[in-house]
């Protein structure tokens, strides 16, 4: 597929790398470069690094070294990978984009072209599924306006995590089993130096779901959080309950996880059976 738009995240803090991820060489080459290659190799019209306003030096390093362009984060009340998902939403309300993380160490432009294939095709915003119910959303492709959700729940109060802007896309999203996509290291994220030596990616998945219609419940969580807590957190957990149908266990637990912060915001200690 030729004339979408690439990003490669490198905002982020790289905690239990210990040295900054995407500049950090493998086999001679910044790990955010090599990403950026494989997005390049697929077809993508324009590559930019997206970094957040506290590590816009790293955008700029890799951008002086490669000539690729960088950019910031957009001011927004959220923060982390859903406050740059919304960014690109707002870049890409008339193109195709492509996400991948800095970390990505061993994505290929195969991997991309299939990701993108299958948001084509589907006309939703795809990741790779990982046996267990496992996706990283941080991979993803996305036909126009398939990310605007991220603004929404950025701007909604949005926790921060990549998984939110799944949540909220209208009227959903596609997870595509990684046997389908080439395999499930392409769609692995280098988390320890160890790693990079000793690559142990999760298990394939084979099949794939489209996750439609959640993103309301998620949307009026959000919206009643603040004046009815309780009616949020019972709105998460039918989220919950949806994507665990589903078998997407990993944002399963990410509504749970909402949903448990709001009943402790009202000194309740868990939300009892109901998820």
């Amino acid at each position: 597929m030729e004339g979408f738009i690439g990003f490669v995240l490198v905002g982020g803090e790289s905690r239990r790398f210990g040295a900054l991820k995407p500049l950090h060489p493998v086999g001679g080459t910044p790990m955010a470069v090599r990403v950026a290659r494989a997005i390049r190799g697929a077809g993508a019209s324009r590559v930019v690094f997206l970094s957040s306003p506290e590590r816009a030096y790293v955008g700029e390093r890799l951008s002086s070294v490669t000539g690729i362009g960088w950019a910031v984060d957009a001011p927004a009340p959220c923060r982390g990978p859903l406050r740059a998902l919304a960014t690109i939403a707002l870049e890409s309300r008339v193109s195709y984009v492509f996400v991948a993380p800095g970390d990505a160490a061993w994505l290929e432009p195969q991997g991309v072209e299939a990701l993108l294939s299958e948001a084509t095709e589907r006309a939703l915003p795809a990741v790779p599924l990982f046996g267990g119910g496992a996706v990283n959303p941080l991979i993803l492709a996305s036909p126009p306006r398939g990310l605007e959700g991220a603004v929404r729940a950025c701007w909604l109060g949005g926790g921060g995590r990549a998984s939110d802007a799944l949540r909220s896309a209208e009227p959903g999203f596609a997870a595509v089993g990684t046997e389908l996509l080439g395999g499930s290291l392409q769609f692995h994220t280098a988390n320890t130096p160890g790693e990079l030596e000793d690559p142990r990616p999760p298990p394939e998945a084979s099949g794939s779901v489209e996750a439609l219609g959640l993103w309301q419940l998620f949307e009026s969580a959000l919206r009643l959080s603040l004046e009815r807590p309780l009616d949020a957190a019972l709105y998460y957990l039918s989220e919950a309950r949806g994507y665990r149908e589903l078998g997407l266990d990993m944002i399963a637990s990410h509504c749970r996880s909402d949903a448990y912060r709001v009943w402790g915001r009202l000194g309740l200690r868990s939300a009892g059976g109901w998820a």
